[in-house]
């Protein structure tokens, strides 16, 4: 009995198990590898695939993106958006995939970049330290 008991492959180790009882029914535990993530990024865009042996279906992916407004990313599947930082722009999506699917993520740029923001800094001595307080307005 092995680990891969869907897989046409060779498995790499072989386990024999040899059970010397009568029962009907045996409960059989194993790891295998997780799937993970090619991941061709250009630029604005990111083209992912997903990997394993053996074969998974109903694979949560994720990939982080630079921060940016839901409406400025396109997809070649249904993607759920996550604001990691609260600041109202996305920087991870997550979909369901299977192995060996192909998504590409595309970030929409626009000549002023996709976000606008100001910064107010000052400095001050408290006795013999000087401080920076920095203001990042949206």
């Amino acid at each position: 009995m092995t680990g891969r008991a869907v897989s046409n492959e060779e498995p790499e180790e072989t386990i024999e198990l040899t059970i010397n009882d009568t029962a009907l029914e045996y409960e059989v535990e194993y790891e295998t590898p997780a799937p993970y993530a090619d991941e061709i990024i250009g630029k604005g865009k990111k083209q992912i695939t997903i990997k394993s042996l053996p074969f998974c279906t109903n694979i949560t992916a994720y990939t982080f993106i630079e921060e940016t407004p839901k409406e400025k990313i396109n997809s070649s599947k249904p993607l759920s958006y996550i604001d990691n930082n609260n600041d109202s722009l996305i920087d991870e999506v997550q979909w369901i995939s299977n192995t060996g699917e192909q998504i590409s993520i595309e970030i929409i740029k626009e000549k002023d970049n996709a976000v606008s923001r100001t910064a107010f800094s000052s400095t001050y001595k408290q006795g013999e330290n000087y401080t920076t307080i920095t203001l990042l307005l949206k």
